[in-house]
């Protein structure tokens, strides 16, 4: 299956499921005959784009795609060293292959090139059914990255998880959001955190949303600067959304009008998820959402309030609760100046 001889050494130097084999592998000292390899078609394609192209296949990427825990129609490659040139045998491997539920190129140094050509394999698999994921995150995609998804009708019955965070989309990303949030009709999860957008795409969000939306995750920390209007608007439209359940706002400064509006949302919505980290809302506004929480019928939740400025007062606070304690899943306090006797409290409450 495979025949490049000069991998030897590469091969044998590394630790990945390849190395389980490679008595049979390198028996005559090559690659040329492998007894006992579980073939996967993408890895042929792969190699075969590599030799069209005259390009020396990326090892990492080789050991990515061989996962056998990972299903035909996952492609998961992230952290492969990938630029917009180096991944082209890869994205015409995807093109012959067609067939592409997740696809994970996370943590590498593509640009829009890479999103174009990409959009072309998409629209050519013909594949308008079944769930789509995408996670871009930590590349180097700009706002016109997101353009190349408005233009690919395709997506727009299966895109159900995107992730683009840690991306400098800019507010030039905003309308093309809006787009996506629009017709994108099966979208459930959105993580727009540290993409340098600012109030103006936040409202652009909030205006794309109606109550028709299927939207259940949304993360946008670490964003710069972000206003309470725009994010309380945010708030009201999240509020009419059945299936929404979870809000990443870490690193947003969130005053106390802020916090109104979000036990608000809180109240009307069945959460599983809040994260506040950094928020800077203190003891009183921390205590103020946890009980707007458990208010009502709420599910275990996931409380994230590292480096608000909690005291020992919120967890004496929650120990009075037992009904709230009970109803946190997960909580997070790191980073405040929660004494150790407090702490022992509430390891005995949730122990």
């Amino acid at each position: 299956m495979v025949e490049y001889p000069k991998w030897k050494e590469l091969f044998e130097n590394s630790h990945s499921c390849c190395d389980l084999r490679k008595n049979d592998i390198f028996q005559f000292g090559c690659c040329h005959k492998v007894l006992r390899w579980v073939q996967k078609r993408l890895i042929k394609l792969y190699v075969d784009c590599c030799k069209e192209l005259s390009e020396t296949p990326n090892i990492k990427l080789l050991k990515k795609l061989y996962n056998l825990e990972v299903s035909e129609d996952e492609v998961m490659v992230s952290e492969c060293d990938l630029q917009d040139i180096s991944i082209m045998p890869l994205l015409n491997a995807l093109h012959v292959h067609k067939t592409i539920a997740m696809l994970d190129l996370s943590h590498n140094m593509l640009g829009n090139g890479t999103m174009e050509k990409l959009q072309q394999v998409f629209i050519s698999s013909g594949q308008k059914y079944g769930g789509l994921a995408l996670d871009l995150h930590c590349n180097r995609f700009g706002p016109t990255t997101l353009f190349q998804i408005c233009e690919c009708p395709v997506l727009f019955a299966r895109l159900e998880v995107l992730n683009i965070s840690g991306n400098r989309l800019t507010d030039a990303c905003g309308s093309y959001l809006s787009t996506i949030l629009q017709k994108c009709k099966a979208l459930y999860y959105l993580n727009i955190e540290r993409c340098s957008i600012t109030s103006r795409t936040v409202q652009k969000v909030a205006d794309a949303l109606d109550s028709q939306s299927v939207l259940a995750q949304l993360c946008l920390g670490h964003n710069n600067p972000i206003s309470g209007n725009s994010i309380m608007n945010l708030m009201g439209k999240l509020s009419t959304l059945e299936r929404f359940s979870e809000l990443n706002l870490n690193g947003l400064k969130l005053s106390k009008t802020v916090v109104d509006s979000l036990c608000q949302l809180v109240k009307s919505s069945c959460l599983s998820g809040l994260m506040l980290g950094g928020s800077s809302i203190g003891t009183d506004g921390a205590l103020q959402l946890t009980k707007s929480l458990f208010s009502g019928a709420q599910e275990l939740v996931k409380l994230d309030l590292s480096y608000c400025g909690v005291t020992s007062e919120y967890i004496t606070n929650l120990n009075a609760e037992v009904p709230m304690v009970g109803g946190i899943l997960e909580i997070n306090l790191g980073g405040n100046p929660v004494m150790q006797e407090a702490s022992n409290i509430m390891l005995e409450c949730t122990g």
